[in-house]
């Protein structure tokens, strides 16, 4: 007999004993003796099916990571004929990766101990090996960072309709990590300029029981239980949680109401607020906590680092499973996390780092200057790239859709921020927002939007698309071509500027041309490695997903390359001998 029931990141293995007694997980029939998915503990039934009673021993966990799974039970000494009573197990990892150990319950009915596999899982984006990439653990694949911008999902949002309209719709464009705040005095409700700022969520609920900032936490359980819900509903979409746990600076203010919460707290009560953080959270499998938010240390100095620094040390103090990372920023700028928070950063040097991941954040003033942003793109890419130490990293914030809201991008020059971080060097991914979303109708920031409606908004297709093609061919392994060795003549510069990123093991060229048939680039064809010295080459459409299969050629020599037409397209060349799909295809 071999059964599961539940909404668990663990396997429970249980089989027949016998007439007499069985021992099982509750639920539905399996195939397999293990499985891992969702969140939650797991109960086992334990049943005497005899005419006596029956008397139980000890009930242990026991293997090589018992330590990261805890029982409770309505076992007694004995059971009743006919009777049963319960083990109810809890998955609380204390390292990424497969988790491995067993529950034993002890009996008289002469078979000895019995024996529950316990299979615990890792997570939906968990670095790999080698520390260079993102995988999912369930799957052991690797993970293209396709985000958007959800900052006030929990804020705002109170009803399961409409959190399931948000969630459906995003896992059904592919977004795989969406930004959310998990707590705010800013940038929901009435918010900013004094026009009503709260910190309640729309329920009405506050995240320190109305106390002071980053306390009470334990009280507020209507608030948390709200914050869980969307959490959970997250990972039953696949989708992780970028969760920022304060947003305190800006570009040009560190007096924003998080900023003098945590002036004002000591560092037990930042970390103490980690601590709860952690705890609550640690065995889910769809989070990468966030400090920061504008974290802006040029300007409101060391200070504020260090209570951010205390709230990630009390998560990790109980977490050592997710990652975490930062958005930091400058006076005009966003800038790369490198710039100023090595000293926090994981490395041979540093293993009590806690910043797992890096981030670039190429958005600032002038903001409705491409060209200045394409500067910045290239400059933040080249401070994470070289920084030692080395932390894989992504974009987390560019120009959203509608900002500046007096002269917001069009959506090729959307498309053209996504294409140029990626390729030039952000390869594990890139967040998009949108302005007509990520507040959920908060009078501070809509404009007269709404959030239903600009879902479906181009912009977030195109992301869509983005990540299809990434996803298509071998993203982990692109290096950025910084030195145009293999796009060496017609790369443009400014708002005109093409990039292109070729695989470490030159399986594939991508190249991203902003101005269509404007350019002709120079492709230097030997970049391909090829046992049948052949390359195909295919235009990727990224505003529709359409290809067009341009040719096959030699791998060798340079050639030149003219998109069908004015808009911008995405040029991919690959080794024939790879009998890669259609870029974009599954």
């Amino acid at each position: 007999m071999k059964s599961f029931s539940g909404f668990g990141r663990y396997g429970l293995m249980a089989a027949s004993l016998g007439a007499c007694f069985s021992v099982v997980a509750s639920g539905a029939s399996l195939s397999t003796g293990n499985l891992n998915f969702g969140l939650g503990p797991q109960t086992v039934t334990v049943t005497n099916h005899g005419s006596s009673p029956l008397r139980l021993g000890q009930i242990e966990i026991v293997g090589p990571n018992a330590g990261d799974f805890s029982k409770t039970t309505t076992c007694g000494s004995a059971l009743a004929a006919g009777g049963d009573c319960t083990v109810t197990v809890a998955f609380m990892p204390q390292e990424a990766g497969q988790r491995f150990a067993a529950l034993l319950i002890n009996d008289d009915s002469g078979g000895g101990a019995e024996r529950v596999s316990l299979t615990g899982a890792g997570q939906f984006m968990a670095l790999s090996a080698d520390r260079t990439h993102l995988v999912n653990t369930f799957t052991n694949q690797p993970v293209f960072i396709t985000g958007d911008t959800a900052y006030a999902l929990s804020l705002q949002l109170s009803s399961d309709e409409d959190m399931e309209a948000y969630l459906s719709d995003r896992q059904a464009k592919g977004i795989n990590l969406i930004w959310v705040g998990l707590v705010d005095a800013l940038s929901h409700g009435k918010g900013r300029n004094n026009q009503g700022t709260t910190e309640n969520d729309s329920l009405g609920n506050s995240p320190w029981s109305g106390g002071p900032a980053f306390t009470g936490m334990s009280k507020a359980t209507a608030y948390w239980a709200h914050v869980d819900d969307m959490l959970q509903r997250a990972a039953a979409h696949g989708i992780t949680v970028l969760a920022g746990t304060g947003f305190a600076s800006s570009f040009d203010r560190c007096d924003l109401p998080y900023a003098s919460s945590m002036a004002a707290s000591s560092d037990a009560t930042m970390q103490a607020y980690g601590e709860f953080l952690g705890n609550r959270y640690k065995a889910y499998p769809n989070i990468i906590w966030l400090q920061g938010g504008d974290a802006n240390v040029k300007l409101c100095g060391t200070g504020l680092a260090e209570k951010m620094s205390d709230i990630a040390k009390g998560i990790v103090s109980v977490d050592k499973v997710h990652l975490m990372t930062v958005e930091a920023t400058a006076n005009v700028w966003g800038e790369a996390s490198a710039t100023h928070w090595l000293p926090y950063t994981f490395g041979a040097n540093n293993p009590g780092g806690w910043l797992t991941l890096g981030t670039i954040y190429p958005k600032g003033l002038p903001s409705d200057s491409l060209a200045a942003e394409i500067d910045q793109i290239l400059s933040q890419n080249s401070t994470e790239s070289s920084a030692t130490p080395f932390v894989p990293y992504f974009s987390i914030e560019d120009n959203y859709e509608f900002e500046p809201f007096n002269a917001p991008y069009n959506n090729q020059q959307l498309r053209q921020e996504g294409y140029t971080v990626v390729l030039s060097g952000a390869h594990l991914g890139r967040l998009f927002g949108s302005s007509g979303v990520w507040p959920f109708g908060g009078t501070c920031c809509m404009h007269g939007l709404t959030w239903q409606s600009n879902m479906e908004d181009i912009s977030s297709f195109d992301q869509q698309r983005l990540g299809q093609l990434f996803r298509s061919r071998e993203h982990w392994k692109l290096v950025a071509d910084v030195g145009h060795s293999v796009l060496t003549a017609g790369y443009g510069s400014g708002a005109n500027l093409s990039v292109a990123s070729r695989t470490s093991d030159g399986q594939t060229i991508i190249a991203y041309i902003p101005n269509g048939n404007a350019a002709t680039v120079a492709i230097d064809l030997s970049k391909i490695n090829s046992a049948l010295h052949q390359a195909t080459a295919w235009w990727f459409n990224p505003a529709t997903g359409a290809t067009l299969l341009i040719g096959g050629y030699p791998n060798s020599g340079v050639r030149d390359f003219t998109p069908p037409d004015a808009h911008d397209w995405v040029l991919v060349i690959d080794d024939a001998g790879a009998n890669l799909p259609a870029p974009g295809t599954p």
